[in-house]
């Protein structure tokens, strides 16, 4: 049967595809998490190859290109000593298409791609190193040393195969990102180990004796309470594994890569999920039990951390009360003028601020300073409001697609009084904004260059026109904020200068030279002008903590306004000047505080002011720059065997470096058959339209098929595709004769009602458009999304063509509830005028696919016209929170489903067809691998009419 055929055909795709999918658990590092977005076609690529490297880079990223090739080889050969191997060429990819400080490794492929965004570094990084580049370059390049490990066996087998045996995969998280961090911190002095808000982070927990569960701390998973898994495996873990070398040795890391790279069952775990048990190769490496050494570690920090808390508290903690309830991230207060007239809040108006948490919210609110009417004003990718002088509007940044290839900052408004939102730039890469004493203005803060070079500007209100204040050329001043006296001629910017020098600097508002107000190692952010202009207050990490200090214009004295247990950072004060809130930090997370404003108990302090040392620019390596070619990283990278029907074949894949090419080839032989298998697929990115060729052939025939891919809108909220395909297949089709004639005319033997394999040539034309859409409000978000499929199809020397539709709507609700509970709606129609409609017609029943209705088999109902609905309601049961230690997967959660279908086929549809299902499920929420979240469990369906109702095993996202 052709539909049989067809299942068999796609099988060998399925497996290619399902592997390939596969490989991408395998990319490893802070992978930027916005699928949609292309690396623009366009863009000139130069490479400079170094002994152990190929740094390839777009153009306008010659000066860090440069500076990493004189760099890597001293990184490849201080990793390789410790442990013991490293790749023989890693390429480094720089680009520029977000406004995200970025980086990611894929280990599969010997790639690093490094993205060139430093705005606002402080807010996530310990920024005392000497630039970016060298900081993100080292971390993901342990990362590539890390993963690479091999022993034993499994150093012949990479031998063999290639990059494919990565036994390194197959550990907890925190040995492989919180490892990074401290690797960084080992060599290079700074990192986010030793960073303030790190310690922060650390002195709380011991504070409110919160240390986490190990399990806790193994896995990159979807967290729903602070701190979020991110900060676990990163900052909390980077301590472990210093307290490992601190207490074992200092090669105690290395051995432990050693021997977990040596583990043959570690190479089973890509596939399989099951490897060597980690606690044992702890156990081997360090000679204690893995439960044993957590529980020294703990007590290790307890000691450490009890030593910080009480030195600071001896000092006197400043006092102040808590004004945001929300927790997770809420930060970035803005405190409104006095003439703000929005709802009439209260005497001292209102507090703008950002948060965002694990509910998936992220959004500007506004809050009245005794703590009430917290309320959502915009939401999106959203920070750092600022009011205008009457109170009236608020600005700030939004994070959006601008076109397929590139994901940039800009600024918006937002009207109180209408309530609209208005956009103010486009492509401006602005990522901070504050308003002119006049309101008929905005001076911005934006990313000028690839290198993530920034400038002062001015925005002409009235205009819309951008003019350049000030830029700070070559990497070399990288805006982090900035703030406006009050008469509107002076700006003071926090600053960050080459050596690792955040400062506050004093600039005319004009232009001209900068005055510095602070320079040393110490993270200075935020400024802000009390409201007689007489100080500039700002955060600051001076002695690892982040505490406010204020510095007095007229006779340059400073004065620590905090003595915080956690911190205090994103100073504003109050209309009156009678109070100062603050971004303060507690167990669960970020919250807005407010204190008194009150020079009169600041305690004055000495700063020290250190010479920066002059950056002379770029270094240039010794190695020459070539033109990019393609095809030095083409080649595949490994080759893995692998059992087909009837046969064997192998499956090998590659990409260029740039991410404009990729292929997947599966290639075998059919032994029973004697012929070849094949699935080849060729994407080329590098096109208007996206292009994607496959070729097949197996046992039942071949196929050739081409796909353009045209993405006519893409926004962080939503996007529509229109996707247009042709595919020509030959299949072997089985048919009765009886017909002598027929078969003397075939020149067969006379042989009644023997099967007959005829070639069956199919021409198959297809077009779909899809729509996505996320809106959302507070805690209520609704994602809606619908498919249009449309087929024409033909066999050929028939004459005959047959169509087919195919509407696909599906609607998912998180209702406005703290915990999160989804309600969920789809609806599937279809239509054809097939012939045969057992092989080519709709089939609805079973518990999966476009077409599910569960408590019914598979096939239930058959024809030309279906409908399928169904309703189904999540909701969580208990948090788990364990990791099994030979298993990559982690178990973050269980919930529950209730649903209900409905669905009927035929050649007519009458609702006396209808069949309907209900029944429930209960779901493990699993991790695998890297922050690979799927959802696994069991489901019970009983239909109307069914004699005793159907038990499968469930899977995943709703429908």
């Amino acid at each position: 049967m052709r539909r049989h055929h067809q299942m068999q055909a796609c099988q060998l795709a399925r497996r290619a595809a399902i592997l390939s999918a596969l490989i991408l658990i395998l990319t490893v590092g802070s992978v930027v998490g916005y699928g949609q977005l292309r690396i623009d076609p366009s863009l000139r690529w130069q490479t400079i190859e170094t002994p152990h490297f190929r740094i390839t880079y777009q153009q306008g990223m010659g000066g860090p290109a440069q500076e990493i090739a004189s760099q890597v080889e001293g990184f490849y050969r201080t990793l390789k000593k410790e442990f013991g191997q490293a790749p023989q060429k890693t390429e480094i990819v720089l680009v520029d298409p977000l406004d995200l400080s970025n980086g990611s490794t894929n280990p599969l492929s010997g790639e690093i791609m490094i993205f060139a965004y430093q705005g606002r570094l402080s807010d996530n990084f310990n920024v005392r190193l000497a630039s970016w580049w060298k900081m993100v370059t080292f971390h993901e390049y342990v990362h590539a040393v890390d993963l690479s490990q091999v022993r034993g066996v499994n150093k012949a087998l990479r031998r063999l195969l290639g990059t494919i045996v990565l036994p390194e995969i197959h550990k907890p998280i925190t040995f492989i990102e919180g490892l990074a961090v401290y690797e960084t911190y080992k060599h290079l002095g700074q990192s986010r180990l030793n960073g303030a808000r790190t310690e922060m982070l650390l002195r709380q927990m011991v504070l409110d004796n919160a240390l986490p569960p190990y399990d806790q701390t193994t896995s990159y998973y979807g967290r729903a309470r602070w701190p979020t898994s991110g900060l676990l495996v990163y900052n909390y873990g980077s301590w472990l594994d210093r307290y490992i070398e601190e207490r074992y040795g200092q090669d105690k890391l290395a051995q432990i890569d050693q021997i977990n790279a040596g583990k043959p069952l570690n190479l089973l775990a890509p596939l399989s999920g099951y490897g060597a048990d980690f606690d044992q190769v702890l156990q081997k490496a360090l000679g204690v039990s893995r439960s044993k050494l957590y529980q020294d570690f703990k007590q290790w920090l307890r000691a450490r951390f009890t030593k910080q808390i009480r030195a600071i508290t001896a000092k006197g903690l400043t006092p102040a009360l808590r004004v945001s309830s929300l927790g997770f991230i809420s930060n970035q207060p803005a405190w409104s003028p006095e003439a703000v007239q929005s709802g009439s809040a209260s005497a001292q108006g209102w507090i703008a601020y950002h948060h965002s948490d694990a509910s998936g919210r992220d959004d500007i609110r506004l809050i009245t300073p005794q703590g009430d009417r917290d309320h959502e004003l915009v939401n999106g990718f959203v920070n750092l409001p600022a009011w205008s002088p009457d109170g009236k509007k608020l600005v700030y940044a939004k994070l959006d697609f601008d076109g397929p290839y590139a994901l940039l900052s800009d600024l918006y408004l937002y009207d109180l009084q209408t309530k609209k939102e208005r956009r103010l730039t486009w492509g401006a890469r602005a990522y901070y904004a504050q308003f002119a004493p006049d309101g008929r203005s905005l001076y911005l803060a934006q990313t000028v260059s690839h290198d993530g070079s920034t400038a002062l500007a001015r925005l002409d209100l009235a205009s819309g026109q951008i003019s350049i204040i000030k830029r700070f050329p070559d990497d070399n001043g990288i805006i982090q904020s900035l703030a406006v006296s009050p008469d509107g001629k002076t700006l003071a910017l926090a600053l960050w200068k080459r050596g690792g020098y955040q400062d506050i600097y004093l600039l005319p508002a004009a232009g001209g030279n900068l005055t510095p107000v602070t320079q040393d190692k110490a993270q200075d952010a935020d400024p802000v002008w009390s409201r007689d202009g007489k100080f500039v207050l700002f955060s600051s990490d001076h002695d690892r903590v982040y505490n406010i200090y204020a510095y007095r214009v007229k006779d340059k004295a400073f004065f620590r306004v905090t003595n915080m247990l956690s911190g205090a950072f994103h100073p504003s004060i109050s209309p009156d000047g009678q109070w100062l809130a603050f971004t303060g930090y507690s167990s669960v997370g970020y919250n807005i505080y407010k204190m008194p404003y009150d020079p009169k108990t600041w305690r004055p302090v000495q700063l020290p002011m250190k010479k920066i040392p002059i950056w002379s620019g770029y270094p240039q390596s010794k190695y020459p720059v070539k033109p990019y070619d393609p095809t030095l990283s083409l080649a595949p990278k490994f080759w893995l065997p692998l059992p087909l029907p009837g046969g064997a074949g192998v499956l090998i894949q590659g990409q260029d470096a740039t991410v404009q090419q990729a292929y997947t080839a599966l290639l075998g032989y059919d032994f029973q058959q004697a012929r070849p298998i094949y699935n080849l697929t060729y994407i080329n990115l590098q096109l208007f339209p996206e292009l994607t060729v496959s070729l097949t052939g197996d046992r039942h025939g071949n196929s050739q098929s081409l796909r353009a891919s045209f993405p006519l809108s893409l926004h962080l909220d939503g996007s529509q595709t229109l996707t247009i395909g042709y595919r020509r297949s030959q299949r072997i089709s089985q048919v009765q004769t009886g017909s002598a004639s027929l078969l003397s005319l075939l020149g067969q033997a006379d042989s009644a009602m023997a099967p007959l394999a005829l070639p069956e040539t199919r021409h198959t034309f297809t077009a779909s458009w899809s729509l996505k859409r996320l809106t959302q409000h507070d805690l209520y978000a609704n994602a809606f999304s619908v498919l249009l499929d449309g087929k024409l199809e033909t066999v050929a020397g028939s004459g005959v063509w047959h169509r087919s539709l195919v509407l696909d709507w599906r609607e998912s609700w998180r209702l406005p509830l703290l915990s999160s509970q989804h309600l969920s709606l789809k609806f599937v129609g279809a239509w054809s005028d097939v012939s045969d409609v057992k092989r080519e017609g709709f089939h609805i029943g079973g518990p999966y696919g476009r077409f599910a209705l569960r408590g019914f088999k598979a096939d239930v109902l058959s024809g030309k016209l279906a409908l399928v609905a169904g309703l189904q309601y999540d909701f969580p049961l208990m948090d788990i929170e364990r990791g099994i230690s030979r298993y990559s997967l982690f178990l973050s959660g269980l919930h529950g489903r209730l649903f209900v279908d409905a669905g009927l086929a035929g050649e007519r549809l009458s609702l006396k067809q209808v069949k309907i299902g209900f029944g429930t499920e209960l779901l493990l929420n699993v991790t695998l691998g890297y922050f690979n979240s799927i959802s696994l469990g069991l489901g019970v369906a009983q239909g109307l009419g069914q004699p005793a109702p159907v038990f499968y095993l469930a899977l995943g996202a709703p429908f």
